[in-house]
Parts: structure tokens; C-alpha cells; sequence
């Protein structure tokens, strides 16, 4: 079992799977935190741990990424964006082989249209999952760890949410999040202040309702 830290992986337990196929972790966990379970090299579960949470996972190894889990929500809310992540990877790595693998420009085209169709899809899927996750972990495993863009009011409603939770990755992501809603399209602009022609100085409140042409030079 491993910690994720902004410093990397720290393993805070180890287990040995026995006969009946069951494994148990009882790591020492401070606070709120994600943590990954490495079975191999391609399959890794993510989950969210806290000090006082006991979770249950039955996996089937023939079926990864259709495990179920009891005793965390936010961790719930991970396994649908693993489940997607592993559904249109793999259908996406097979489109990218295929492109390498023709010189034909008819099917260049017709598979680079499927390829973009798909990452299309998915990021549209990883949107729309992100929107409605409820859990504050599940929201910044969505936008750190599988690097999903929110709209302003998916960003807005993810600091809210996160505000209280002390842990690193968690307030990276928060301040991140806080830095792009600023800068959005859409989004109300600070009140800068600057010199006209004359030097005098005009703040852009001032200018409410006008049309304004700044000019950098």
C-alpha cells in the first residue's frame, strides 16, 4: 500500500495475498490522503484513506477494473474515472497503432477521425463524471491526477469543497484551480489600475459598462 505524496510513493504497509485470495492493510494514516495499490505493472487501484475509515475491496483479476468497494464514496467516485481511463485507453492505444501502422492516407484519415472521436468521448465523459462527483477527494483525483479542465462553475464549486482539507495535493489543486478561475473566460477581471495618455491614473471599475481597449506597449 503506498501513499501518494507531492515527493512521490512512500509505502505505509505490505501484505501477502493467502490461499482464500485475501489481503489486509491496517496502515497509520494522519488526516485525508489518497493511496495506491500496485498488483501490476498495468493494474493499480487508487483510493482515498482517512484515520478512522475501514474499506472492503473484492476484486477479480480477470475483470480489473470492475471491483467493488465498500466503506469509502470518494473512492467509488475514482473507480468510475479508472474504469473509463481503462476502457477508452485501450481502444485509444489500439487507434494510435493502427495510424503507425498504415501508409494509406484514406485509412490515415478515416482512423485519425476515430481517434479524435474518442478523445472527444472520453474527455467529455471525464467532465460530465467530474460534475457530478460529490466527494471533495474524488474531485482532485479527477482534476490532479487525470489532469480534467473544469468550466468555471465545476472549478467554483471544487474549491468550496476542498477548503477545509489539510493535505498538500489537495491545496495544490486548490490553488491551482483558484489561479485559472481568475483568468477564465467569463470571469469577473480584477481591478487593475492603470495611466492613460495624460497620466492620469483610471482604475477599470471606473469603466463598468464601457467597451475597454487595453494596449500594452
Amino acid at each position: 500500500l503506498q501513499q501518494v505524496s507531492p515527493q512521490g510513493l512512500v509505502i505505509i504497509d505490505t501484505s501477502d495475498v493467502n490461499e482464500k485470495g485475501e489481503f489486509y492493510f491496517d496502515p497509520i494514516v494522519k488526516g485525508q490522503g489518497f493511496a495506491m495499490i500496485p498488483f501490476t505493472d498495468n493494474q493499480k487501484l487508487v483510493l482515498t484513506l482517512d484515520s478512522v475509515a475501514a474499506i472492503k475491496l473484492n476484486i477479480d483479476f480477470s475483470d480489473f477494473y470492475n471491483y467493488s468497494i465498500e466503506g469509502s464514496a470518494a473512492s467509488k467516485e475514482i473507480k468510475e474515472f479508472l474504469s473509463i481511463n481503462n476502457r477508452y485507453g485501450v481502444k485509444i492505444q489500439n487507434l494510435q497503432n493502427s495510424l503507425m501502422a498504415t501508409q494509406d492516407p484514406n485509412q490515415q484519415k478515416q482512423i485519425q477521425g476515430d481517434l479524435d472521436k474518442a478523445i472527444n468521448e472520453v474527455g467529455e465523459m471525464f467532465l460530465q463524471h467530474l460534475k457530478n462527483c460529490k466527494e471533495p477527494l474524488a474531485m482532485v483525483f479527477g482534476v490532479e491526477f487525470m489532469q480534467i479542465k473544469p468550466d468555471g462553475e465545476t472549478a467554483a464549486k471544487i474549491i468550496k469543497a476542498i477548503s477545509g482539507i489539510k493535505n498538500e495535493i489537495v491545496q495544490t489543486a486548490k490553488m491551482r484551480l483558484e489561479s485559472e478561475t481568475k483568468t477564465a473566460v467569463g470571469s469577473l477581471a480584477p481591478d487593475i489600475q492603470l495611466a492613460d495618455t495624460t497620466g492620469k491614473t483610471i482604475s477599470l471599475s471606473s469603466l463598468k459598462g464601457k467597451i475597454v481597449l487595453i494596449d500594452f506597449w
